[in-house]
């Protein structure tokens, strides 16, 4: 019993790393209901476990991976031992071949073991610029003035800067989880395994058609919208505009600056946070070819909401129709989405945006103004077109930009005239996944 109750605490322990909040009381349920259960029934064992242990049912992909990651036969605990050790030797000497390329005049650079790792991943033409780069400077400048190891801290600090550019273009800037620097051997190993796990069913979701996703896996995408959502919305939180006014300095320019001196201070860079964020008006056709695609957009945005301020949503399809922000503020987005198609009288109809747009300025004419920032989530396929289109180029003189985020992929655009009527009076992208859901608006607001 003993060993039951240490298992039980150590899984305890694992879901509260991975940000599942448990109780002590919680704790003490699952191990007094795992005494009622066969203990050589994995399928007793894990309801049991789901019963007592898991509050938010959008945490159930998350709780998966641990419990699957967590409950294994000793074979196969055995199994994944050797795929470690084999993975260690692997990472073992592609850390030693970077140590040796990353040398300037046969002396290796101060590198970060995460960076040294983070150069293993780069593509071949990337690590053959740093290479070049290296070689160049252990030669000497173009005058044939050989360099000495005095600007070895220069070369260091332009290798990062590589690295650092490499990192932001590889989306390696966040972890999946924030963990503690601590952990004992066999959490970190459960961990890691959950991690990988989750980065490759998201791999996977992010370039699926939204369409194509099946309702069993609506949950794993809800947690990775998420995700995304907040991981971007913590990039705009921080983001600093330039500025030629004195204010906190930017220390990134301040030293990039320092190198055409030598490295020395000489001119300090200054920045400053925006004034403002934009303000948001969503319009989501919603269809019968678009719903699927309106709840996920739907769900990203409003992920925002904690740093872009208000955000408007409305959705329409023969007509339009507002959407109450009190609806979102629940933590089950799965049932928001249930209340909210049951609730609306738009949801699955045809399309004719330009009588969306009559409604949108005759009841709402003052949500659009030099702040806002329009986004119609649609396939562009509608009834009166050239009018929608002339209505959208009268509503864009009084918006500070209008995004149409175009479902149907590139290759398609051709074959429709609502898409060069509408591209006339917006900026268009394609946008039929995540991954060009989250690259569209961090390449707009980051």
């Amino acid at each position: 019993m003993q060993k039951l109750d240490y298992r039980v605490i150590n899984f305890v322990h694992l879901l509260r790393i991975l940000g599942i909040r448990v109780s002590v009381a919680e704790t003490l349920d699952a191990i007094n209901g795992l005494t009622f259960a066969d203990l050589e029934s994995r399928f007793q064992v894990k309801a049991v476990l789901r019963a007592t242990l898991l509050k938010n049912m959008d945490q159930l992909p998350l709780f998966e991976e641990a419990f699957n990651a967590y409950f294994v036969t000793p074979e196969t605990s055995q199994e994944k031992k050797g795929q470690r050790e084999e993975t260690e030797r692997i990472q073992a000497q592609e850390l030693a071949q970077a140590e040796a390329e990353l040398n300037y005049q046969g002396e290796t650079l101060e590198l970060t073991l995460e960076q040294k790792q983070l150069y293993n991943k780069l593509p071949e033409a990337g690590k053959q610029r740093i290479q070049d780069f290296l070689q160049r400077s252990s030669e000497g400048t173009r005058q044939g003035e050989a360099l000495d190891q005095s600007f070895r801290p220069i070369i260091e600090n332009l290798v990062r800067g590589q690295l650092d550019y490499w990192k932001r273009q590889l989306g390696e800037e966040h972890e999946l989880f924030d963990l503690p620097e601590e952990l004992d051997e066999e959490i970190d190993q459960l961990l890691q395994d959950v991690s990988d796990n989750m980065r490759e069913h998201e791999s996977n979701y992010l370039y699926e058609d939204l369409k194509n996703i099946k309702d069993k896996d609506l949950p794993k995408v809800n947690l990775l919208i998420r995700k995304l959502s907040k991981r971007l919305a913590s990039r705009i939180s921080r983001r600093y505009h330039s500025s030629k006014r004195v204010g906190q300095i930017d220390m990134r320019r301040t030293i990039r600056s320092s190198l055409t001196y030598g490295g020395t201070l000489v001119e300090l860079k200054y920045k400053r946070r925006p004034r403002s964020k934009p303000r948001f008006l969503l319009l989501c056709d919603v269809s019968g070819s678009m719903a699927r695609y309106a709840s996920f957009v739907l769900q990203f945005i409003y992920g925002l909401s904690s740093v872009l301020k208000g955000i408007e949503s409305f959705v329409f399809s023969e007509d339009l129709e507002r959407v109450d922000p009190d609806i979102f503020r629940v933590n089950n987005f799965e049932e928001t989405m249930v209340k909210l198609m049951n609730k609306s009288q738009e949801w699955g109809g045809g399309t004719n945006l330009a009588k969306a747009l009559d409604t949108l300025d005759a009841k709402y004419p003052g949500l659009v103004t030099k702040d806002t920032v329009i986004v119609i989530v649609s396939d562009t396929k509608t009834v009166e077109a050239r009018r929608a289109a002339f209505k959208l180029e009268r509503l864009g003189d009084r918006a500070k930009e209008i995004l149409w985020l175009n479902t149907l992929p590139r290759k398609y655009w051709g074959q429709h005239r609502s898409v060069g009527e509408f591209r006339r009076v917006c900026l268009m992208f394609e946008c039929y996944t995540l991954a060009h859901l989250e690259r569209i608006m961090a390449g707009r607001f980051v």
